[in-house]
């Protein structure tokens, strides 16, 4: 971006577009400083009464997180809950603190809460400690998608990314909402949570 000025006062603003490959660079640099930082975190002892919402990735206060979350909040005050969110300015009910997805605090919170509850994929900076417990509220439909519930043949014929599914190896506890979700993760590889059948 450049300003330039003429000799009569007004004034022209330039601006460069990005190139793709700069755009990718910076993306890099954005999730190496991410990662990095999520390390250092990591020497955080974790906070046993701490819970970490993030429905969506962080895309609203939606869904089963929701539900689960105004559920525990009625019963369970002695918990500290927070929620990971893209835009910080949506309103959440109850007391819990709210969280930018991606912000430094966010990564401080990953590392420390002892119950993380997500419906989709974790963050890919997410180291899991052996303290933690990570709670997957996904149902059949957005599990699919990610490219669970498929044998490794069919995953890798659809184009799945295995990555993701590497990560179900993270998963503590699966909430499954019927009997669609059950049967999907009978045959999703590596899964070794432990599957709770609920209608959240």
């Amino acid at each position: 971006m450049a300003v330039a000025v003429a000799s009569d006062g007004t004034a022209t603003l330039s601006v460069k577009k990005a190139w793709p490959k700069e755009l990718d660079t910076l993306a890099k640099r954005r999730m190496s400083a991410a990662r990095e930082y999520a390390r250092c975190c990591a020497s955080m002892p974790v906070d046993d009464t701490l819970v970490l919402f993030e429905a969506q990735r962080g895309a609203g206060y939606c869904a089963s997180p929701r539900r689960l979350y105004e559920h525990l909040a009625k019963e369970l005050d002695s918990l500290t809950y927070v929620w990971a969110l893209r835009d910080t300015a949506l309103p959440v009910a109850g007391s819990a603190s709210v969280v930018r997805k991606g912000s430094p605090e966010y990564y401080e919170y990953l590392a420390r809460a002892k119950y993380i509850v997500v419906d989709a994929a974790l963050d890919s900076v997410f180291e899991k400690r052996d303290a933690q417990v990570v709670v997957q509220l996904g149902d059949a439909a957005r599990l699919r998608a990610l490219g669970f519930g498929a044998s490794s043949e069919s995953a890798a014929g659809s184009g799945a990314d295995g990555a993701e599914n590497e990560r179900v190896a993270l998963w503590d506890y699966v909430i499954a909402r019927g009997a669609a979700t059950e049967q999907m993760l009978a045959l999703t590889p590596g899964l070794s949570a432990r599957v709770v059948r609920c209608g959240l």
